[in-house]
């Protein structure tokens, strides 16, 4: 009940973030209203009180014309398997022209939503953020910013090279494209680690308990990522992989994820 109860209360805290951050863009950020609960009863997933109350506040988020972030994208109205998982493991949440799909992790034994992920065409993927809830608090911190810089300040983040006229320059839309694909443009970002991966063979032999269970049932041209104290966000280059294509699957809340070639 207590993690449920701060769940609940980090969901609250986020929207709250959003709705002020989407008012501090002057129009650049859009918030549609949120999904009504027999909508949400009639998902093919369960959706917990914090995702409830995420989707009943905020149905959509736009920050351009093209791709919204919202809980009603169309790869979610059938369960299926699919690059992310097996049908009911994930949740689509985002795509758009980078190739990039965001997608959150579902229990299919409890329910729980756990950690967000997005995977791109080729065989490499990224740990986004912990749950739903954070990662809208980070694009909160990243709207902020986009409209601080918009509107002429001079953020720690900013390109120090940048003169006046490059500053007066910059929209909200370009600023945010910038942050929100880490391209380094004009906001500068760290560099985004990366966390190795291992054959599954090696880890089902690992002295570590968490990592030979996790790949317990991966077959031998497996590979897995161990991101338990990977931070936010983490890349995973899949590269190594033999077979072609990779799809995903996820253990331990997101603890590991594995990229199996597609033919499994």
């Amino acid at each position: 009940m207590a993690d449920s109860t701060a769940a609940v209360a980090r969901a609250e805290h986020a929207v709250t973030r959003l709705r002020a951050a989407a008012a501090s863009a002057a129009g650049a950020v859009r918030l549609e209203p949120g999904i009504s609960d027999e909508v949400i009863d009639a998902w093919p997933v369960p959706a917990p009180a914090e995702i409830r109350l995420l989707a009943r506040e905020i149905g959509e988020l736009w920050f351009d014309e093209y791709d919204p972030i919202t809980f009603s994208h169309n790869r979610n109205s059938t369960p299926k398997s699919g690059r992310a998982g097996e049908a009911g493991t994930w949740w689509v949440l985002h795509t758009n022209a980078a190739a990039e799909t965001y997608y959150v992790d579902i229990d299919p034994v409890t329910g729980r939503w756990g950690r967000v992920f997005s995977h791109w065409e080729d065989n490499s993927s990224t740990l986004v953020a912990a749950s739903v809830s954070d990662w809208f608090l980070t694009l909160a911190s990243g709207i902020t910013l986009a409209a601080e810089v918009a509107a002429g300040e001079r953020v720690d983040d900013l390109d120090p090279d940048l003169d006046d006229d490059d500053l007066a320059a910059l929209d909200f839309e370009t600023v945010f494209a910038d942050w929100f694909h880490r391209q380094n443009e004009f906001v500068l970002t760290d560099e985004t680690p990366s966390a190795p991966a291992i054959p599954a063979d090696a880890a089902r032999h690992s002295p570590d308990p968490e990592v030979a269970a996790a790949a317990a049932d991966l077959p031998d041209d497996a590979v897995l990522a161990d991101l338990r104290a990977a931070p936010y966000p983490t890349h995973v280059s899949f590269n190594e992989l033999k077979g072609g294509f990779a799809t995903y699957r996820r253990a331990g809340d997101g603890a590991f994820l594995a990229a199996v070639p597609e033919h499994w």
